[in-house]
Parts: structure tokens; sequence; C-alpha cells
């Protein structure tokens, strides 16, 4: 488990684009009708991709039938830069610190 420091968590909600972890890469797939797929990329080889989409439903792709594929740029988390002011921002970052994550059964 990652535990991350309170100056980490600020970073994160202000400039959300500075480090986006492997795991939370978005993944982009326009299929041949036109349909955009935005979600997480599960794997993908030289034919095939497995992504969970937006929905937290698992879609699987021939890259033959896509128009277009592959990785978005930039976070899908906004900035709260210019949302919230400083005290707001530091009320977020001490309620996130107090999370203790789910523990497996």
């Amino acid at each position: 488990r990652r535990h991350r420091r309170p100056e980490q968590l600020h970073a994160s909600l202000v400039d959300p684009n500075a480090e986006i972890l492997p795991e939370n890469r978005r993944y982009r797939v326009v299929t041949g009708d036109g349909s955009v797929i935005t979600g997480r990329i599960l794997n993908h080889d030289t034919f095939q991709v497995l992504m969970m989409d937006a929905k937290e439903q698992l879609r699987s792709f021939n890259k033959t039938d896509l128009r277009e594929h592959g990785f978005v740029k930039g976070s899908g988390m906004p900035s709260y830069r210019e949302k919230l002011r400083p005290q707001e921002l530091a009320d977020v970052v001490a309620y996130l610190m107090t999370l203790k994550g789910v523990v497996p059964q």
C-alpha cells in the first residue's frame, strides 16, 4: 500500500498532470462507427485492446476494427487550483490524510 505525504496530495490536487502513475493513465479508442470509449487499459498487444471503461465495464476491441487508439495525454482529474481557496485545499488534504483505504477481507 502506498502512502502519500500531504505535500504530494496538495500537488495532485492543484496540478494533476505533473505525475500520472502508469496504472492511472487513460486509454482512448474510436470504433469503426465513430464511438469514443475512454478508460483504464488492462492489456494490449499487437491485435487487441482490453480495457475497463468509465462505467467499469470490461471492453475488448480488435485493433483492426478501430479507427484510432492510444493513450490520452494528461490526467482525467481536474485541477482544483482555481476552484478552491488555500484553506479549502488544506481542508481537503487534511481529510484525505485521515482515510485508511479498503482493507482486504
